[in-house]
């Protein structure tokens, strides 16, 4: 999970995650274990039918998210596999990536309009001196 590893992270837009690592995978850390730490709002697109991811892990992902108080919001798709959303995937469903793709533009556009509404915008150029 990135947003506990980067502080500048203020919102988190997931397509076809995973709540537990595959069989297979690396060592570390499960993101279902990680949730705790995740403190800005979350949305996580997922098919129903994710061979890799099962609905039913992301649906304990979303129940453990909820129990800790988290601004989530865990959006399915009907008979979407994973991979839906990406063209050259052998999982892609174009009706479920539109829609998740517009899902998540109104996500970041509500949580990014959050963020910098009552926020001085300071322009600062990556010289580090400053500008008015």
């Amino acid at each position: 999970m990135a947003a506990r590893a980067h502080a500048e992270i203020r919102v988190i837009v997931v397509f076809h995650g995973f709540a537990f690592r595959p069989a297979g995978a690396q060592p570390g850390a499960e993101p279902y274990d990680l949730a705790e730490g995740v403190n800005v709002p979350m949305l996580v697109l997922h098919g129903t039918e994710d061979e890799q991811a099962p609905i039913a892990d992301m649906r304990r992902m979303e129940a453990r998210m909820r129990a800790l108080g988290k601004v989530c919001t865990f959006t399915f798709y009907d008979g979407a596999r994973h991979g839906f959303a990406v063209r050259t995937h052998p999982g892609y469903a174009e009706d479920a990536a539109k829609q998740s793709f517009d899902e998540a533009k109104r996500f970041l556009a509500t949580h990014l309009r959050r963020l910098w509404i009552g926020v001085r915008h300071e322009w600062r150029p990556t010289d580090g001196s400053r500008s008015s």
